[in-house]
């Protein structure tokens, strides 16, 4: 009994586990993902208030030509392949954007930053593979993102790379003096997310099993605890009926298991008691049937004389009481 209470019970837990570890788990990743769009969210939002400044202090200083910002006349760098292109201010943003670019990759999430105009050009890239190209002429469909749907937006870009490697690309707009010039994005890796979650679904597993094993054995031990007394008067019971009559129950329950463990005893005890007077009356009457009395002759001895002598009168008689002799 005790064992089929604790399977149950243990059942139960474990099913329970599995359901808590699968509502961990959408939570976790709800949670996870929540986070990280919240985090590239505000990088993507920071890097554009970052180049939005930078570009206006240039235009201010009168180091950038406000109208070569929006000029769309891209020049062909030779002996490139796939083609790649410039303008007249790449060198600035090259020496003054890319840095601020590589600082967000300081950020363990950050994969890629960039900052793209409103035709998709691309005047300086985290990686140096995509500097100097426009999105919608040098690479295939699937590693555009949405150019020319420059805004802000709580949901994030998803796109593949050349290795097939699957991204989160964050975007928030720049402006320069009112005007839209472009984007500033940055990238993390769906692989991250997952990972993320993966860890987090396996430390809550870990947890969870931990805590069901716990209650699984404090459970064990209580229903042992609890059912010990039914279990060791079962066990006397069936002692008793194999021929045990001096077994006895050693609860020391003070509930129903010890009223019923007193029963069996005070029960066993007459048991006991009245099976041995059976036996000592079964000796006395074994011992009366075997035991000769001096005085008193079995009654076969008594009549084993007689018959005899009637079987054979003349036995005992002399010659001279013999009829024949009376008659000489």
């Amino acid at each position: 009994m005790v064992r089929k209470i604790t399977l149950i019970l243990t059942g139960s837990l474990i099913l329970l586990s599995v359901v808590v570890v699968l509502l961990g788990g959408r939570e976790a990743y709800d949670q996870v993902s929540h986070d990280f769009n919240e985090h590239g969210r505000q990088n993507a939002l920071l890097g554009a208030n970052m180049v939005e400044y930078v570009i206006e202090k240039a235009v201010s200083n009168g180091i950038l030509d406000l109208a070569c910002l929006f000029d769309d006349d891209y020049e062909i760098v030779d002996g490139t392949d796939p083609k790649r292109y410039r303008t007249k201010y790449n060198l600035y943003f090259q020496r003054n954007i890319s840095e601020l670019q590589e600082s967000f990759l300081e950020a363990e999430p950050i994969y890629y930053a960039y900052a793209v105009n409103r035709d998709g050009y691309i005047p300086v890239h985290s990686d140096p593979y995509f500097s100097g190209n426009i999105w919608h002429q040098n690479l295939p469909e699937y590693l555009r993102p949405d150019v020319g749907s420059v805004s802000m937006s709580e949901e994030p870009r998803v796109w593949k790379d050349l290795l097939g490697y699957r991204y989160f690309e964050y975007f928030a707009p720049i402006y320069v003096q009112g005007r839209l010039w472009g984007e500033f994005r940055v990238g993390i890796p769906v692989g991250l997310i997952s990972a993320d979650v993966r860890k987090r679904v396996m430390l809550l597993s870990l947890v969870t099993l931990l805590i069901s094993l716990t209650l699984g054995l404090l459970v064990y031990r209580y229903v042992r605890s609890a059912f010990f007394p039914l279990d060791e008067l079962i066990e006397a019971t069936s002692r008793m009926a194999s021929g045990e009559l001096n077994v006895r129950s050693m609860s020391r329950d003070k509930g129903d298991f010890g009223r019923l463990s007193n029963f069996f005893n005070s029960l066993a005890d007459e048991l006991e008691l009245r099976t041995k007077e059976i036996s000592e009356a079964r000796q006395m009457i074994k011992n009366l049937e075997s035991k000769e009395t001096p005085s008193m002759a079995k009654p076969q001895d008594l009549t084993s004389g007689y018959s005899k002598e009637l079987s054979n009168p003349t036995e005992h008689l002399s010659p001279s009481d013999h009829p024949h002799s009376i008659a000489k």
